[in-house]
């Protein structure tokens, strides 16, 4: 079971801005021999779960991509969720998310993009700090207090624009606004060019399911634009509550 711990926590350091690692970063990072390393990394080689990206460099193998469609497969999300996805790209031209919070991180579990938007590669799998997304704050807004403060300790409110709420107490005045209005709201928080407008999404029994947003160029999110999205996300997150029966994740 320990081995299988330390394979996990090595599988665990890969993410989007750090997807390759090497032999000794791996074994600093974890504090681990460089001997005990070297077996795990082997043995994750050998499952292709990890590949070489050059001579003693390491990055996720095919059998990882695997895993990551298996598991969203088994979301099962009803195709009555995508059609209504449909509907909101329809309506708003804009990219659509549907995420759920996951380690304290929004966790994107579909997305649909317009069609004349080119984008390198699908969100799907994709992390996102929760205090400057629209989708995180919807989520947040409406967790437990000391969930919300568990979060904001152990991940902090690091600074990614000059638009970013790095101050608890900001949040807290945020979040507390979205529970007023109904919608978040991500004025260029996270990414300099890029604004966003969310909604909470609820399963049958009343839990937090997600949350759904609609995502494009600042510009085009001036507010009566982001009050004409919340209120078709609102309609729609309403509809897609008769349709998911517990959290999606």
């Amino acid at each position: 079971m320990r081995a299988v711990e330390k394979a996990l926590r090595v599988l665990r350091l890969f993410s989007e801005d750090h997807p390759q690692w090497s032999l000794a970063d791996i074994a600093r990072a974890l504090g681990l021999p460089k001997s005990t390393t070297f077996g795990l990394l082997r043995t994750l080689h050998s499952c292709g779960l990890l590949e070489a990206a050059g001579p003693g460099v390491y990055r996720l193998g095919m059998e990882a991509i695997k895993l990551g469609y298996v598991a969203r497969v088994s979301l099962q999300l009803p195709r009555f969720v995508l059609a209504l996805m449909e509907d909101v790209l329809e309506k708003t031209g804009q990219i659509v998310y549907l995420a759920v919070p996951y380690d304290g991180r929004v966790l994107y579990v579909e997305a649909l993009y317009p069609p004349k938007r080119r984008v390198p590669y699908s969100a799907v799998g994709r992390t996102a700090p929760m205090h400057c997304t629209a989708l995180g704050k919807a989520m947040l807004a409406h967790m437990d207090p000391e969930q919300v403060r568990d979060i904001v300790r152990r991940h902090g409110l690091p600074r990614f624009t000059e638009n970013t709420l790095t101050d608890p107490d900001a949040l807290e005045a945020e979040l507390e606004q979205v529970r007023r209005q109904g919608y978040a709201r991500d004025r260029r928080e996270h990414d300099p060019m890029v604004a966003c407008v969310a909604v909470p999404v609820w399963a049958r029994n009343r839990q937090l399911a997600g949350a759904l947003s609609v995502s494009g160029p600042f510009s085009v999110f001036t507010d009566a634009a982001a009050a004409q999205f919340a209120e078709i996300l609102i309609h729609t997150s309403g509809e897609l509550t008769r349709y998911i029966a517990r959290p999606i994740a």
